[in-house]
């Protein structure tokens, strides 16, 4: 059974004082829940575990639709997470599904407990017309996926990769430029994936760059959104610079907008644009 995954927000506690002054729960957490919303579609699972180590150096919440005693690579997991937190709501999961999930924690010794195993099954969620946004939990991890799947130059000024309107690993996911995106209005954003020929800094993270988005044919009232960077010399990838650009792709009422967009990145000799069509 396939996971479905998008963004994901966690809310956690706080506690002052010093670490040795906070409780200590001494052992993983007792017990570990999930409530549930439905949203265009998709399931909203709000996690909340109780009976965890506070001064655990590190927690993750682990998820898997099989029943087999945590196999590798038979589960998702989310974290590193502070022994603090006790909570974190995962998006996107699959209606009508039998989840299975469990916290597990690194203790201040080093050593390693994993609660035990709790299950929910999700509800139907019928896919209405609304938005939920695909974004991107790792995007640095994304990036270095999407570069090594790249080959190590690229003429000049560069060429727009591909689109997509989730954040994808594998270059063969990309719908490349002039193709049509069919059936992910309800994504709420778009993608594109950029090569360009040199790096301007060896390193990773988010640029104030030349970048902008069309929508039909008009610049997009979102026009740009955070743009990030992957560059030569960052996790052994030497292919100049991976960049990834994106928009959202519905308008002020949060209304899906299908159509053309266009995405234009530089300026003079070195612009590189490319467009792509979304549609319902």
């Amino acid at each position: 059974m396939r996971l479905k995954l998008g963004f994901a927000v966690f809310a956690a506690a706080f506690a002052l004082g010093f670490p040795a002054l906070l409780p200590t729960a001494h052992g993983a957490a007792s017990s570990v829940a999930m409530a549930q919303s439905c949203f265009a579609g998709a399931i909203e699972g709000r996690f909340k575990w109780t009976g965890n180590d506070v001064q655990a150096k590190q927690q993750w919440l682990d998820l898997s639709t099989f029943e087999n005693h945590w196999e590798p690579g038979t589960f998702v997991s989310e974290g590193p997470f502070l022994g603090l937190i006790d909570s974190y709501t995962w998006l996107d999961l699959a209606p009508d599904t039998v989840y299975y999930f469990r916290v597990t924690q690194q203790l201040r010794n080093d050593t390693w407990e994993a609660s035990g195993t709790f299950s929910a099954t999700t509800k139907p969620c019928a896919n209405t017309s609304g938005v939920r946004l695909a974004l991107d939990r790792n995007p640095r991890e994304t990036l270095e996926a999407l570069a090594a799947g790249l080959p190590p130059a690229t003429p000049a000024p560069g060429r727009v990769v591909g689109f997509s309107t989730r954040p994808v690993k594998d270059i063969n996911e990309l719908t490349p430029p002039d193709g049509t995106i069919s059936g992910a209005c309800s994504d709420g954003i778009i993608y594109a994936v950029l090569q360009l020929p040199t790096a301007v800094n060896s390193g990773y993270g988010p640029l104030i760059d030349s970048g902008e988005w069309s929508m039909n044919g008009a610049r997009s009232i979102w026009s740009q959104l955070r743009i990030f960077s992957l560059n030569n010399g960052t996790g052994g990838v030497t292919n100049g610079r991976v960049t990834r650009l994106s928009t959202y792709s519905f308008d002020i009422s949060v209304k899906s907008v299908p159509g053309v967009y266009e995405v234009r990145y530089g300026s003079g000799a070195n612009v590189v644009e490319g467009k792509v069509t979304l549609a319902c």
